[in-house]
């Protein structure tokens, strides 16, 4: 028979936080069309512009948040409102029925010729109001017309006023994750993606850390950034906010890039039913790397207390902000009352998680369980 692994574990010490009083200490913010990252990169002091030491990424934070919902949400809260055209009359120019939410409103104009027209029109509204005070919207189709409005950006800035709280929370995680008390520690605050040129997003960002800090503007797409997105990077690697910013400030040779993990990984214990971190988020890429001849990485030590089983399954999960994930399970043959060691490290140009296994009983790394059974793709 075969049964899930019934675990008993010791921790590990994890690396203790990174000291920053002789660092140059950069907030990355990267918020284009459908992600937010925020990384806080430690750099040495810099000998010049073409040369770049390497450095070490002491946080990162993700959240799906992009320009496209930031459109949608001064769809809702504005447009539908009844200071401006409403859902009704909306929903009349276009020949819906005229019950509809505002949300269900947005899905059938996302379905129709022109009802992506007019959410492109929307769109065009949203970057005027990111260079002008206002703007006077009116939207004419094949029997539609919807007269001349006057859009302020205060009118946009309170249509996304819940997003900009979910992004100053977000800053607060990844300032506390880089244990960092204090905003005025953070040196320079690098800005990349179209949505970070959002005026109520660079106030935000200016209220938390000076307007002299958030100085690096993006006027152009960066040529180094897709010349690795394009040529260097192997589509299994996401492309980080890290990189966005060392380019930007003279980076160029992408090898010295370091990175942190983004995900928590390790095993399900299926019996107390949790799980059991291996890897944890925010620790350096390099410090999960597995030295098989000294049995050094990032492990923990479990022990199968049934006697009398075939094989048990090792289930392999990721966790991050959208709960825990499974990503495989792996068996382990005639497991009965032995310890093992399980390693996980991460490979981020390959974009893979490799598991291994040490027999504590024997004292051999179990080499029987094939590679491809026991890697993953990072997701």
């Amino acid at each position: 028979m075969t049964k899930s692994l019934y675990l008993c574990y010791t921790s590990l010490c994890r690396f203790p936080p990174t000291n920053l009083e002789n660092d140059t200490t950069v907030l990355v913010f990267d918020f284009g069309g459908g992600t937010l990252d925020i990384a806080i990169v430690n750099l040495k002091k810099q000998v010049g512009i073409d040369k770049l030491h390497p450095h070490q990424t002491i946080a990162k934070e993700r959240i799906t948040l992009g320009g496209e919902e930031l459109t949608r949400l001064f769809f809702i809260n504005s447009f539908c409102s009844n200071q401006k055209y409403g859902t009704k009359r909306i929903c009349t120019e276009f020949g819906f029925q005229k019950d509809l939410t505002a949300n269900q409103l947005w899905e059938k104009l996302s379905a129709c010729e022109d009802g992506v027209r007019f959410i492109a029109a929307v769109e065009r509204c949203k970057c005027e109001l990111s260079r002008t005070q206002r703007y006077r919207f009116s939207f004419v189709a094949r029997n539609i017309q919807l007269e001349e409005k006057t859009f302020y950006r205060d009118d946009f800035d309170n249509a996304i006023d819940s997003k900009l709280e979910e992004i100053d929370a977000l800053i607060e995680r990844c300032l506390q994750n880089g244990n960092i008390s204090d905003p005025y520690d953070i040196d320079h605050v690098i800005l990349a993606g179209g949505s970070s040129l959002i005026p109520a997003v660079q106030h935000l960002l200016i209220d938390r850390f000076g307007s002299m800090k958030v100085t690096a503007k993006i006027g152009k797409p960066d040529t180094f950034v897709k010349e690795l997105k394009h040529n260097r990077i192997p589509e299994s690697e996401v492309l980080t906010s890290i990189v966005r910013g060392l380019a930007m400030i003279g980076c160029k040779n992408e090898t010295l890039i370091d990175d942190v993990v983004d995900s928590d990984y390790g095993i399900w214990d299926g019996v107390e039913n949790h799980f059991i971190p291996i890897i944890s988020k925010g620790m350096r890429v390099k410090d999960t790397t597995l030295i098989k001849s000294s049995q050094q990485g990032m492990m923990e030590e479990f022990e199968c207390l049934e006697q009398n089983v075939h094989s048990v399954e090792a289930l392999v999960y990721q966790r991050n902000l959208s709960g825990e994930q499974m990503l495989g399970r792996i068996n382990i043959v005639n497991p009965g009352g032995k310890k093992y060691r399980i390693f996980m490290s991460v490979d981020k140009k390959k974009g893979m998680l490799t598991v291994s296994f040490y027999d504590v009983v024997k004292h051999r790394w179990i080499d029987e369980i094939p590679l491809n059974q026991r890697q993953y793709t990072l997701k």
